[in-house]
């Protein structure tokens, strides 16, 4: 009989604690994209293994012959953004340590409005003088002490879908 009461009361309480669990995943997924932005300031001036970490996925050149960029093949987080044309680069600290990290977001649709709840300085950048494919509306948050900013590019002929996501140090 107590086997039975216990079992029924797993039973109904089981379906309980996985839709807790699923909300809880939900919020955390949510911000999933917004907490490796922000963590790209850790890895500046490491080493690239630092990169691959923080993104769970393997580095490999992009060029055999030039040893100071990296890529990875495209991968999705958990929070369902798919990332692509990861772009590493190991040039200007004299150390061979990460100076630039870099990808396209190709799904999904980031607003500009929701780039500004988290980066609230970020002000516009670049603006192209024209409308030709490629070129992108740059907007870029204020350096940090050792120069370090985000930028966010959004491309002329989509503008309302955010790009590209750019962390590396600008000259004040």
């Amino acid at each position: 009989m107590v086997s039975r009461m216990t079992k029924n009361t797993i039973l109904f309480l089981l379906p309980l604690f996985s839709s807790f669990s699923y909300a809880g995943q939900t919020n955390m997924n949510q911000d999933s994209l917004w907490h490796i932005v922000k963590e790209l300031k850790t890895v500046w001036g490491k080493p690239t293994e630092d990169v691959s970490k923080l993104f769970h996925q393997p580095l490999v050149q992009k060029n055999p012959e030039v040893k100071d960029r990296y890529t990875s093949v495209p991968f999705t987080l958990s929070d369902g953004t798919r990332i692509s044309d990861l772009d590493v680069r190991l040039w200007g600290n004299g150390d061979n340590s990460v100076s630039l990290v870099s990808f396209v977001i190709e799904q999904p649709c980031i607003t500009l409005e929701q780039v500004k709840t988290h980066f609230p300085d970020v002000k516009i950048s670049n603006i192209p003088r024209g409308n030709t494919a490629g070129q992108s509306v740059g907007y870029r948050t204020v350096a940090d002490e050792r120069g370090l900013a985000w930028a966010f590019s959004f491309p002329v002929m989509n503008q309302e879908c955010l790009n590209r996501v750019v962390m590396s140090r600008y000259d004040r």
